[in-house]
């Protein structure tokens, strides 16, 4: 009996599971017939952290021949190639391996270096099958090229051309939230991004609050291109000095170059390592940091002689700012930004070899590390000479084709993009270099007249667009890494070559509005919204600009507009609230505030850690008397941001409203560490010393906040209450 009952309880649970399999399965059928579309499709969800999705896939075209093209998931990251599966003895298969540059950024393969190699090939010996594929991924280091590695080895290689290095400091910054979720979640997550209904209801639920804001909320991995992640939410300020960190890329680069040459020997495929060049001479730092252990009155003392420094830079004091600029280096030596403006003294005064030297120590100091380091580029060459890899010099090669051997926009379009020039130059050393190994017998027309008509075939069929594109793309990388004018310039052109293309007009919108030229931002974010109504930050920016006027009504149109398009947007959410609560107190309406502090916490109900949302709801809870409350989200603004002056100022009062004086005396003086002249904030710190019977001090910053703003009122009275009570 008791077999025949487990026998049956068994039977039970087998039924039980088939029919959940048929009815799951039959919900996703419906689903795919309804034209759901499972995360897997759009997704790259945690390629290189969990199971790996293939970068080609099998197509079967009409005439049943089997060729593999880039798989639809992978298609953000990678330009679509295509190639037969099986190869013929005739095929000379090469891979093109690497990140944003093999990509082709801010183009696209066409006039990437592989691009230009395909050509050539096919001109310089006809008689045979080339096949040139790009396999360079936006944003991809070299840990992720040795997984793609592992796949490219099946498909019949003959040689691999590895240029990677510029992406090894991003994978931690960004990505790395999803590097320490436990492994077991992320295959779950991998496994049910296959699920339609996962799909829908991750749909009906809303976006990922990491989907970064640009055009598709449903991303919630990885994006388009590493510099709009970067853009949207961490930006340089992230990185700091780290020699242990940076020591530990260094060696896990070393060992990846490493592994890719291996894998591709264990196949008899031939290697190219290419030294990852960058722009040197056109190029600040991304971010610059004192040494360790300087003291406050040394960073004064290094501050003033580098301000007088550029001074005399921009005065063409070449003399002068030199001596300046060496005085500061006896001080400080570790600042990226310091050895940059002496590289453009040097350079300016004739002493190119001096500029020299200096930019690339620029270039090592940076602590937002987006080019590839010295040591980076000794590690190539060392990989090339300990292993039967050949060795393509670029960054010898950018210097030979830039005045006194020093790269700069010639070659490059950003800090590290080359020119299509740049591409088609690393395109004849390739070929070169495969002459020279017998892998390629150009025949006796290939000359460089036959190659220069072969370049003009190809500059012509560049459209306008395009290139107003790529500048777009170069500007947006400019605007992340804080040089406004220069990403606003880059916009503007791009407006004129491709004036269909919203994302250049929004950018030429955001700029105006960062040099508060609001007037013009508010037009150009309106023809914005003209070419794209689904724009979400376009409508956001626009009832900011529309709000710095006053003229809220509207501003709130937008702001629910973007809304609309994206539900969970915190920023918008925190807009629409900042402009219900002004027109809150102008009104007197309670109801308008208990509105803004709704939309206060929709925003950071989408992101916890938004600090002008924390902040602004402490300033209506506050307001409406709710101190103990308005104190918690001044804390958790402070959290996320330390230096945040209003906060902690902000804090100080509501500390000293609530009787907590000694807690608001410390509020405050930080705020005036960060604002010295801050009239509110000597204002608070007098009232809170009074309370605490500090007389003599508290009398002294009550005098400064009236200095500060002498026709405030409240100030002035408080001062001579204060001072009769003593």
């Amino acid at each position: 009996m008791t077999a025949h009952r487990r026998i049956n309880t068994t039977r039970k649970y087998m039924m039980a599971v088939t029919v959940c399999g048929v009815f799951f399965a039959a919900v996703e059928l419906l689903l795919a017939a309804w034209g759901v579309r499972p995360n897997s499709n759009d997704e790259e969800a945690s390629v290189g952290f969990a199971a790996y999705s293939p970068l080609f896939v099998e197509d079967v075209g009409p005439d049943g021949q089997t060729t593999l093209v880039t798989a639809a998931n992978r298609r953000r990251h990678f330009n679509v190639q295509r190639f037969p599966r099986a190869k013929k003895r005739s095929t000379f298969r090469v891979f093109g391996l690497g990140g944003s540059t093999t990509f082709g950024r801010p183009y696209d393969d066409m006039t990437s270096f592989s691009g230009w190699l395909r050509r050539m090939l096919a001109e310089a010996e006809p008689s045979r099958d080339w096949q040139v594929i790009n396999a360079g991924g936006i944003s991809y280091a070299s840990h992720r090229l040795v997984v793609l590695m592992e796949e490219l080895i099946q498909y019949e290689p003959d040689l691999f051309v590895i240029y990677c290095g510029h992406n090894e400091f991003l994978e931690r910054q960004t990505y790395g939230q999803l590097m320490d979720t436990p492994s077991a979640i992320r295959h779950a997550k991998r496994i049910v991004d296959w699920s339609r209904l996962y799909a829908l209801v991750q749909q009906a639920v809303g976006p990922s609050d990491t989907a970064p804001d640009h055009g598709d909320a449903r991303r919630s991995a990885l994006p388009r291109e590493v510099e709009t992640l970067l853009e949207q939410s961490i930006g340089p300020q992230a990185y700091r000095r780290d020699a242990v960190w940076h020591q530990q890329v260094l060696d896990r680069y070393r060992v990846n170059l490493r592994r890719m040459v291996d894998l591709a020997h264990s196949v008899d495929a031939s290697v190219i390592l290419v030294t990852p060049a960058s722009n040197l001479r056109h190029c600040s730092p991304f971010k610059s940091a004192s040494a360790d252990g300087i003291g406050d009155a040394d960073l004064a003392r290094w501050q003033s002689i580098f301000d007088r420094a550029q001074a005399a830079h921009a005065g063409e004091q070449w003399d002068q700012a030199l001596v300046l600029a060496d005085e500061a280096i006896r001080l400080d030596d570790r600042r990226a930004e310091l050895h940059y403006l002496r590289g453009q003294v040097l350079w300016a005064s004739g002493r190119h070899q001096q500029a020299l030297e200096a930019l690339e120590r620029a270039r090592d100091e940076d602590v937002c590390p987006l080019r590839a380091t010295s040591s980076m580029i000794d590690t190539v060459a060392q990989t090339a000479a300990s292993t039967r890899a050949e060795l393509i010099d670029y960054v010898a090669l950018c210097a030979s084709g830039s005045p006194h051997g020093t790269a700069g926009e010639e070659m490059f379009l950003d800090h590290v993009h080359p020119t299509i020039h740049g591409h088609r130059r690393l395109a004849e050393a390739i070929l070169e270099t495969m002459t020279r190994l017998r892998l390629v017998r150009p025949v006796t027309a290939w000359n460089r007249a036959a190659a220069k008509r072969m370049a003009q075939r190809v500059m012509a069929s560049l459209d306008t667009r395009s290139h107003g594109i790529a500048l777009r793309n170069v500007a947006m990388v400019y605007r992340w890494a804080g040089k406004f004018e220069d990403g606003g310039r880059l916009a503007l052109k791009a407006t004129r070559m491709a004036p269909d293309d919203a994302e250049a007009r929004f950018l030429v919108a955001a700029t105006a509005a960062d040099q508060g030229r609001t007037s013009e931002a508010i037009d150009h974010y309106r023809k914005t919204i003209e070419l794209q109504p689904d724009h979400a930050r376009a409508h956001c920016e626009l009832g900011g600009a529309l709000a710095a006027r006053n003229r809220h009504v509207e501003a709130i149109a937008h702001y629910r507009q973007a809304l609309r398009i994206r539900p969970d947007y915190d920023d918008a959410h925190c807009n629409l609230a900042n402009a219900l609560a002004t027109i809150g107190v102008q009104e007197r309406s309670q109801s308008r505030r208990d509105k803004a502090i709704h939309h206060y916490r929709l925003a950071l109900q989408a992101n916890p850690r938004h600090v002008a949302a924390h902040s602004n709801l402490g300033n209506v809870l506050a307001s409406s008397g709710r101190y103990d409350q308005a104190i918690v989200h001044y804390h958790l603004a402070l959290q996320s941001s330390p230096g945040f002056a209003a906060a902690h100022q902000n804090l100080g009062h509501a500390l000293r409203l609530t009787g907590r004086p000694d807690e608001a005396i410390h509020h405050f003086r930080q705020a005036l560490q960060i604002t010295a002249d801050s009239p509110k904030a000597h204002y608070g710190l007098g009232l809170a010393l009074h309370a605490t019977a500090r007389g003599a001090p508290a009398i002294e910053h009550l005098k400064l906040a009236v200095q500060l703003d002498p026709g405030n009122a409240e100030v002035r009275a408080a001062l001579s209450r204060i001072i009769q009570e003593e």
